[in-house]
């Protein structure tokens, strides 16, 4: 239960960062618009101004960019981990199942030999049953 609890807060952690990056990248497109209009209108302050912020927004979408690919590693490598643990649990399940059938075979066996024996007074092993 844990590991599904992480595998889905790694998910939603991976699916925030592409959020942050996406925001970070329409800022940058906007601050690069806004550049060009101060240049088409002469002022090259505000110009300047604009493309070092569009600049810091591209590299804050890069730094996010990197992230959600670490990210995306840590929610497969989870995934997996996950899959691993579930098969784990199947295989456990499946060897108890096992068990237990061969518990009640041995049981009946037991029995049956019992009886022939209480019934026959003879010699019945559980073989000669079988």
């Amino acid at each position: 239960m844990q590991v599904k609890t992480q595998v889905a807060i790694a998910i939603a952690d991976e699916h925030l960062l592409r959020k942050k990056q996406k925001e970070n990248e329409e800022k940058a497109a906007e601050w690069t618009r806004k550049a060009e209009l101060a240049v088409d209108k002469k002022q090259d302050d505000l110009a300047r101004v604009a493309l070092e912020r569009s600049l810091t927004c591209s590299q804050l979408a890069a730094g996010f960019a990197q992230q959600v690919a670490d990210q995306k590693m840590q929610v497969e490598t989870l995934k997996s981990a996950l899959r691993k643990l579930e098969q784990k649990l199947q295989e456990a399940h499946s060897k108890s199942d096992l068990m237990m059938a061969q518990h009640r075979r041995s049981r009946s066996l037991t029995k049956a030999s019992d009886a022939r024996m209480a019934v026959g007074g003879g010699t019945a092993s559980p073989l000669s049953i079988a």
